[in-house]
């Protein structure tokens, strides 16, 4: 009798472990920013209500000139 060998026919590379792969990356990164980021609209609520305020010190030196009447 004659021994036939029958091989599986490779359709290509899988991608399924691939695909799973990027999604698992794609949950942890968007876990790490949720807990690490902090809540953007909050720092710019902060940062824009949050007024400066200025002061010049007055010149040493020459005076300043005074405005004719």
């Amino acid at each position: 009798m004659a021994d036939i060998n029958v091989e599986r026919k490779r359709s290509g590379p899988n991608f399924l472990p691939w695909l799973l792969g990027l999604v698992l990356l794609a949950a942890l990164i968007w876990v790490l920013m949720r807990v690490m980021g902090g809540n953007d609209e909050e720092t710019t609520t902060t940062t824009t209500e949050s007024t400066t305020t200025t002061e010049t010190a007055p010149a040493t030196g020459t005076p300043a000139p005074t405005p004719a009447p």
